[in-house]
């Protein structure tokens, strides 16, 4: 089953999915909770802009956002989020 199979049929159950710009900014909340400043300093580098990706990703039989945050110097940050739940499975700092 693809991905746009699966949403249509949460959407046809009245599940809705949780939002790709809310997905980003509770990822961007929970790495300043768990990281503190060192995600504050990795951030506050202007000469290095920040690149955010989101996407929507399938396990385990439930749907993933998978968000990384990098700026393509230090690596970054990623992390999984359940698409319908809103909790997050994972967040690590990706070298």
């Amino acid at each position: 089953m693809n991905l746009e199979t699966e949403v249509l049929e949460l959407e046809e159950n009245g599940i809705a999915l949780l939002d790709k710009q809310l997905a980003t900014q509770s990822v961007v909340q929970m790495l300043k909770d768990e990281y503190g400043h060192a995600f504050e300093a990795y951030t506050a580098d202007t000469d290095l802009p920040l690149t955010t990706t989101v996407n929507l990703n399938a396990h385990g039989g439930d749907l993933y956002w998978y968000v990384t945050v990098n700026n393509d110097y230090y690596g970054g940050y990623v992390a999984e989020i359940n698409a319908v739940s809103g909790e997050c499975n994972y967040v690590d700092q990706a070298k």
